[in-house]
């Protein structure tokens, strides 16, 4: 469980937040892209992909398991957030993610919402 180990705080970036968990053991999940990177917002692109691989990773809900609510920008190219359902449990999660160079998406914030 990759919460498991998180720092977990109550509450968080708006009023629907009931938990916060951040680790900073928490890697970047690896990539196959090369060259400069930006985000792509488009579900069949590879940044895609591997952004839901950071999302699985960092919440433990498999990519099969969750729906994607929302998936887009968090304020740079380099920065991305998601909201997701997890469809075994009801539960809703929202991941903030950094992108590492060469070593793909990284994990930054997990809170998971009311």
């Amino acid at each position: 469980d990759p919460l498991k180990d998180a720092k977990v705080t109550e509450g968080g970036s708006s009023s629907d937040v009931e938990k916060t968990y951040e680790n900073p053991d928490w890697k970047a999940v690896g990539t196959e892209q090369t060259g400069e990177h930006a985000a792509t917002y488009d579900s069949s692109s590879q940044d895609w992909a591997e952004m839901l691989k950071a999302i699985s990773y960092a919440t433990g809900v498999s990519t099969d398991n969750m729906t994607v609510l929302w998936l887009g920008n968090n304020g740079s190219p380099q920065d991305a957030k998601g909201k997701i359902l997890d469809k075994t449990t009801g539960d809703k999660y929202q991941v903030t993610i950094t992108w590492v160079d060469d070593k793909g998406w990284k994990p930054t914030k997990v809170e998971k919402l009311k």
